[in-house]
């Protein structure tokens, strides 16, 4: 049997943009030019999202740390103990690209087909221009502002493995520290000025509690991993491990 915390922490570590580079060129998704033939980054994960995307759905409650607090909750038809190391960090590259991208709204479009500031970052950041030597007539400016934009996104051995009951239990944790803070807006005294946040959140703190119930419910859970620190400062994974499937539980609360 593969080592799945091994190919885990093959990819999420604090060379995780290189890591993602590397891929993204051997899986023939970069260009020089993206505005002619980039689009095939996009194409491709949407191939791979017919094919192994069982569901995904996107819920977002009142923050614990920030304004609001974003998860993304995708399930994909994976067989990681059947697969090859390698095998399973091609998977992996493939589950994080089809949560960031698999949705991708049109400001999130825009944001990616910015221009790459080259100066500002050879001047504050020489270190990651390594990333693209003898590598310019292969990536565009799209490839580098994803490689900047996640850059900081992992940092050496954040990959913890968990029991099952101690990931329902964190999950609970969010749930119960945002609906403590939710429920200051809709106390009598501040019901009336808060009406928008409170029509825009008050059905989605149901759909959260049916993904934690249906996860505390699902026998063939595995194993389970936990993808960064547990600080609420960067975006964090959970992978849950089935025999045949592979969910995703992406968090993010930013101050």
């Amino acid at each position: 049997m593969c080592n799945i915390k091994k190919g885990i922490d093959n990819i999420f570590n604090d060379n995780f943009c290189t890591n993602l580079l590397n891929f993204l060129i051997q899986a023939d998704m970069t260009t020089c030019d993206f505005d002619t033939r980039g689009q095939e980054f996009l194409k491709k994960i949407e191939k791979w999202s017919n094919d192994y995307l069982l569901k995904r759905e996107e819920i977002q409650l009142y923050g614990i740390e920030g304004w609001y607090f974003n998860i993304t909750a995708m399930e994909f038809f994976f067989s990681f103990y059947s697969a090859s190391q390698k095998e399973i960090e091609e998977y992996l590259f493939k589950i994080f690209l089809m949560c960031e991208f698999g949705a991708l709204s049109d400001w999130k479009y825009d944001y990616y087909m910015k221009k790459y500031n080259e100066e500002f970052f050879q001047k504050y950041y020489p270190e990651f221009q390594k990333l693209f030597t003898d590598k310019e007539q292969m990536i565009s400016d799209f490839e580098k502002n994803i490689c900047d934009e996640f850059q900081f996104g992992f940092s050496k051995e954040c990959a913890v493995q968990l029991t099952k009951d101690a990931f329902i239990c964190e999950l609970e944790d969010y749930e119960k520290k945002s609906a403590e803070r939710f429920s200051w807006y809709c106390s009598p005294e501040n019901v009336s000025v808060n009406n928008k946040v409170i029509e825009d959140l008050k059905d989605e703190y149901p759909r959260y509690h049916n993904v934690i119930a249906g996860l505390k419910a699902d026998s063939d859970i595995l194993e389970v991993f936990r993808i960064n620190e547990h600080d609420c400062t960067n975006r964090m994974f959970y992978l849950t491990v089935s025999s045949d499937s592979v969910c995703l539980v992406a968090i993010e609360d930013f101050m």
